[in-house]
């Protein structure tokens, strides 16, 4: 059985450490240069599924090329269309940009300024030889440890004296460096010699005494670099987490402010009306009920001005408003597990809680002008491509149209016209985001199979039913999944495929040429037919405006510098990990879309 899958992994921030810093040009859009560097990060960092599942390697990465032309142009397209000035586009792309500001200032004022000595790394290597084979005594009760202590300190023999301490909590624990948080507590573990013992400390939850039963030695090589660059990262971490944690101490110390329950109630009773309608989505066993990104800006609309002006909260001066607040609520997603409104309003205070740090983090990082330096305006610059080429997409599909000719004479072009027809009975599972599907990839690269997990998910999906298999259907009715599916023999897995409700993964369970005989008549399949013409006239007009656009904003590709980038053998999907909290993709993700470009064109694209 052939898997198409991705094999993702999660990586920290530093993305450039899987490609070369080439400036070299590999396409030019309009004013926008795509340099080698961009690409292979693009390439590298997130996965890539072109429709045509056999496509050499060397192919795909002129695949993605052209679909991120595509994806450069569309948003160009939403520039001229004036998207970029819309409140939809703002109200999601904000807690983008504020995200980056955060991960700036956390750079500049906190991960800057950790550095690593000579003594500390002397230090770390030294302790790194040895582990410490260590018996944790503990209590809550600080009379019963240092009684403990007293006794062990007159010579008593510990396993006889533990006998009486029955309710003391008694663990050995092989420790080795790194592995205990605290770095205060580690010196005082190594400090210990066989048969020694430390006095009480006071940790979270009581108190413990740390007994040396054995000191193993297993001297490591200096000369292996990557035994000592693991051992500088652990010293780093814990720098990291001191000033980390005496910045934002002394930044929101002397911090008091109010929350507007009013407002806070507005925006709970706007989402408890949207939430109790709701069927439950099964994830995992774990039944929610989820307000959806269509729900986000039904709800948005649904405000009048002066709601969405409401304040939420101030900071000095500057008020933080109902919008403010949804924006990033919708960003973050929302979901409870229970069908109550003080749920509802207790996690929106919460959030909210949280979003009082996150705007004071952010207000500071503007006032330092972190948003304005070259890395944040890059990266700022590629994700507000992404969003603006998704929002003209969707407005695209908004507008077409479909009459009941067009429609008759699709179902003949499909059913009548043809003597058999492809059809196929799937196993999908379509997800919100990329880290649910990660889970499930993890648990088929753990033996677990597709139709297990794919039971326990339940229907995430308008084509399956609660165990997420499809009836036998036309591979045509499968919307934007139709091509895909095509190309799948019986036991295939492909995916995650990027869809507009999602991420899908899927597999083929069945799949038969019927006769025209059995083919469905037109009322039955009239709904599903519909959907599906449109998915069609989109990606057609979609092809001529992409193909026109190319030639007005005067694109070229330079073959020459993209037959120098490598195609990876393993694509993956990165995470990058923002300062003060938070996520997103390495980079974002793209969405094949190469059919525009031909031949004939091709050569006109040439420098």
């Amino acid at each position: 059985m052939r898997l198409y899958l991705i094999i993702i992994f999660f990586a920290a921030f530093v993305i450039n450490l899987f490609a070369q810093n080439d400036e070299s040009i590999v396409a030019q859009v309009g004013k926008d240069k795509i340099t080698a560097h961009e690409f292979t990060l693009r390439l590298e960092l997130a996965p890539y599924i072109p429709k045509d599942q056999m496509m050499p390697k060397d192919s795909v990465k002129y695949d993605l090329l052209y679909s991120l032309i595509a994806e450069k142009l569309w948003a160009l397209k939403a520039q001229e269309d004036g998207i970029e000035n819309t409140q939809l586009f703002d109200f999601f792309f904000n807690p983008i940009e504020d995200l980056f500001v955060r991960d700036a200032l956390f750079k500049q004022e906190i991960e800057s300024k950790v550095s690593v000595s000579a003594n500390d790394l002397e230090k770390a290597i030294y302790k790194s030889q040895f582990t410490q084979a260590i018996r944790f005594l503990s209590s809550k009760d600080s009379v019963k440890i240092f009684l403990l202590y007293k006794q062990l300190a007159y010579g008593k023999n510990i396993d006889s004296l533990i006998s009486y301490y029955p309710q003391l909590e008694d663990t050995t624990i092989n420790v080795k460096f790194g592995a205990l948080g605290s770095e205060s507590n580690e010196d005082t573990v190594y400090t210990l010699k066989k048969g020694n013992f430390s006095t009480p400390q006071k940790v979270d939850g009581g108190w413990i005494i740390y007994y040396c039963i054995d000191n193993i030695f297993t001297p490591i090589n200096i000369g292996d670099e990557k035994s000592i660059e693991d051992i500088r990262k652990v010293i780093r971490a814990r720098k990291l987490e001191i000033l980390y944690n005496n910045y934002r101490t002394n930044l929101l110390s002397g911090t008091n402010i109010r929350i507007n329950t009013k407002t806070l109630l507005i925006l709970t009773d706007a989402m408890w009306n949207v939430l109790k309608t709701k069927s439950p989505f099964t994830e995992e066993e774990k039944t929610t009920y989820q307000i959806t990104e269509n729900d986000f800006v039904k709800m948005l609309n649904s405000f009048s001005t002066e709601q969405l002006q409401l304040n939420l909260f101030k900071i000095k001066d500057k008020n933080i408003s109902l919008y403010d607040f949804f924006s990033r609520v919708a960003y973050m997603g929302f979901n409870v597990q229970f069908l109550d409104s003080n749920i509802v309003y207790s996690k929106l205070a919460a959030s909210a809680y949280k979003f009082v740090e996150e705007q004071i983090l952010t207000e500071e990082g503007y006032k330092k002008g972190y948003h304005l330096l070259p890395a944040v305006q890059n990266d700022l610059k590629i994700w507000k491509q992404k969003y603006l080429a998704q929002m003209y997409l969707s407005e695209k599909f908004k507008s077409v149209q479909i009459d009941e000719d067009e429609l008759k004479q699709y179902y003949s072009e499909i059913f009548l016209k043809s003597k058999n027809q492809l059809f196929v009975k799937l196993i999908i599972v379509t997800l919100n985001d990329l880290d649910a599907v990660s889970k499930v990839l993890d648990k088929m690269n753990s033996g677990v199979s597709f139709s297990e997990i794919a039971k326990s998910f339940g229907k995430t999906d308008s084509l399956v039913n609660q165990d997420g298999i499809t009836e036998l259907i036309s591979a045509a009715m499968l919307n934007d999944l139709s091509d895909y599916a095509a190309g799948l023999q019986i036991g295939e897995i492909f995916g995650p495929v990027k869809r507009i409700n999602g991420y899908s993964i899927l597999q083929m369970i069945e799949r038969e040429e019927k006769p025209d005989t059995t083919l469905p008549n037109y009322e039955s399949v009239k709904n599903e037919l519909h959907t599906n013409l449109r998915y069609k006239k989109l990606r057609d007009q979609l092809n001529d405006i992409t193909a026109k656009t190319s030639l007005e904003q005067n694109v070229k590709i330079y073959n020459h510098a993209m037959d120098k980038i490598t195609t990876p053998q393993i694509p993956m999907f990165v995470h990058r990990f923002m300062g003060f909290g938070g996520r997103i993709a390495g980079v974002p993700l793209t969405t094949p879309f190469s059919g525009w470009i031909n031949n004939e064109l091709k050569q006109k694209l040439l420098p």
